[in-house]
C-alpha cells in the first residue's frame, strides 16, 4: 500500500531527502510523482511502483523547529 503524501512534503529513503514537486494522476487511483532529490537538485518523475519498492517515508519537522 502506498503511503499518503502532498505536494510540498519531503520524503526519505533512509539514503536521500526528496520534496515532493508535482503529484501526477495515474490509472486505478495510483500516484506518480515528480520528486526533487534535495542533494542534486534533479527533478525525477516516479512511477508509481518505483514510489513502492523506495518505501519512503514521511519526514516530520523536529519540535521546536
Amino acid at each position: 500500500m502506498m503511503m499518503s503524501f502532498c505536494e510540498g512534503d519531503y520524503l526519505t529513503d533512509q539514503r536521500r531527502l526528496y520534496r515532493v514537486l508535482q503529484i501526477v494522476p495515474t490509472r486505478l487511483r495510483r500516484r506518480a510523482a515528480i520528486l526533487e532529490d534535495c542533494r542534486t537538485l534533479d527533478a525525477i518523475l516516479f512511477r508509481p511502483r518505483e514510489l513502492e519498492r523506495m518505501q519512503l517515508k514521511l519526514v516530520r519537522p523536529a519540535r521546536g523547529a
